[in-house]
């Protein structure tokens, strides 16, 4: 290999477009990985941090608000089309012809009115694409040499200079980025899908019957419960629906009996409302204004109608 090597380029609008868009992909990458994974997480936490339940069918849930992601993908690869070509049309320095030499020591860029000289110590690092060689002096400032001007003897001789005296940052930047940010969305993407695809069937059992509890069908809705239950047998929310629609069927004392066993399980304002509802039908008003009291005292709110007109004192 030669001492040293000389290169002249001259940046065409294509070329600037073309390492424009490389570098907004990377960054849209990173924003829509990041707006993904928060989109399918925060679900997930709301349900583990408010309601103390541990969900993952969460991760799997339908989130129409991905649709507005390729619109907005859309959107900035069109804002930066333009605002590339502007860029390039005025300002005289990215179009100017520009030579690098680079040797032993470093390269040393050049062009009719600036120069400059760097040590490869002082180089951030280095990428190769397809279509171009990016030689980093920071974080985010680069020169940009398109393989197209480059013979087939240039771009050899070039990757062997950068890989032997910046590979250590290359090495970096390569292999730290790409796994954390896949790692950071396939994680909880596959816990989502092992627990959605192994869980037992009382999730979609439940779902039938509330589906059915909603339309009406309440004896339906109840064996669809019945089904949840006999899957897991500490399926607080399950016996809570089953009770109310069992007190819709006017089965008070089943309704009490499934709102009460709910109650034990996890104490929450609905399944009291609903055993309210069961007593005041059995006759026994001051248990279902108690339960009321409760329901309220939990946070559902609702319950407050019915006080103010079964329970006045």
């Amino acid at each position: 290999m030669a001492e040293e090597l000389k290169l002249k380029i001259r940046l065409e609008l294509s070329d600037f477009l073309g390492f424009q868009f490389g570098q907004l992909r990377k960054r849209l990458l990173n924003k829509l990985l990041f707006f993904t994974i928060l989109i399918y997480l925060l679900p997930f936490c709301v349900v583990f941090f408010i309601l103390g339940e541990v969900d993952f069918s969460v991760l799997l849930s339908p989130h129409p608000i991905i649709l507005l992601l390729p619109g907005l993908a859309f959107l900035m690869f069109l804002t930066t089309y333009f605002a590339s070509k502007r860029a390039y049309t005025n300002d005289p320095q990215i179009k100017k012809e520009q030579e690098y030499i680079f040797d032993a020591s470093g390269f040393r860029f050049s062009n009719d009115s600036s120069s400059a000289t760097y040590l490869w110590a002082e180089l951030n690092r280095f990428e190769e694409s397809k279509r171009f060689f990016l030689v980093y002096i920071s974080l985010t400032k680069s020169y940009i040499i398109p393989k197209r001007l480059l013979t087939a003897t240039q771009i050899i001789s070039l990757r062997n200079l950068l890989v032997s005296n910046v590979s250590t940052h290359a090495k970096k930047t390569r292999m730290f980025g790409w796994p954390l940010r896949i790692a950071l969305f396939a994680v909880p993407l596959a816990v989502g899908v092992f627990f959605g695809l192994y869980k037992d069937d009382s999730q979609e059992y439940f779902d039938q019957g509330y589906a059915k509890e909603q339309q009406g069908d309440y004896a339906g809705a109840i064996a669809d419960f019945d089904k949840a239950i006999a899957e897991d047998a500490e399926y607080a929310a399950a016996y809570n629906h089953r009770g109310f629609s069992k007190g819709m069927l006017r089965n008070y004392t089943g309704e009490l009996e499934d709102c009460s066993k709910s109650a034990a399980l996890k104490s929450n304002g609905s399944a009291y409302n609903n055993m309210s509802h069961a007593k005041y039908n059995l006759g026994d008003t001051t248990g279902a204004c108690n339960d009321l009291h409760t329901a309220v005292s939990l946070g559902y709110k609702e319950a407050q109608r019915a006080i103010d007109e079964y329970c006045p004192d």
